[in-house]
């Protein structure tokens, strides 16, 4: 079933290549809640399952885990997305739906492994990162994740991002650009004297 299918591909020891599927993860200090880690998934829409007609909603079933440095999970997730033909974009085959999870962790190394699965094919695919989030109590100067490429998303997306109708940033994921496009970056500093 999806559940045996997404579990078989988080813990498989190399990426699952069914469903193009990339991974980012990074890291920003929250006032009052301290390191909040930020998973972002990019499945591609192009070959997604979209009826015998090509006009009936597909669907990705996807989930993700983080383990720390003692192979113990910190955190875990799941959801289901719905994508509209007319978001495949069949023209761009770069073309993906994004979502997005927090999570606040205590500093420490962690790997972040993610999996998404198409409804319709059966096609999965799987993907996994490390990330180490720094202790800021050190009072060493450290830097936030770089994060590249922000645009608002609108709430047409609002379902894939859980904007709830509110315009959110969201970074590149793939960190494919088109030539001549403004790039845009932001990393934080912690701990300036």
């Amino acid at each position: 079933g999806v559940e045996g299918a997404l579990i078989n591909a988080l813990s498989a020891p190399s990426a699952r290549e069914g469903l193009p599927t990339q991974l980012s993860v990074g890291f920003l200090d929250v006032p009052g809640t301290g390191p909040v880690l930020t998973t972002s998934m990019q499945m591609a829409t192009s070959g997604l399952g979209y009826g015998a007609d090509g006009k009936q909603p597909a669907a990705i079933d996807l989930a993700g885990v983080i383990l720390n440095d003692q192979g113990k999970q910190a955190g875990s997730f799941k959801n289901r997305l719905t994508i509209n033909p007319s978001q495949q974009a069949s023209d761009d085959p770069q073309a993906g739906v994004i979502y997005s999870h927090k999570l606040p962790l205590k500093p420490g190394l962690y790997q972040v492994r993610v999996a998404a699965r198409d409804d319709k094919s059966g096609r999965v695919g799987s993907n996994a990162q490390w990330i180490e989030i720094p202790d800021l109590q050190s009072k060493q100067l450290t830097l936030s994740t770089l994060m590249v490429g922000g645009q608002f998303i609108g709430s047409n997306n609002k379902e894939a991002n859980g904007a709830k109708g509110q315009e959110q940033l969201q970074f590149s994921v793939d960190r494919r650009f088109a030539r001549g496009s403004h790039l845009n970056f932001l990393t934080l500093i912690y701990n300036a004297a």
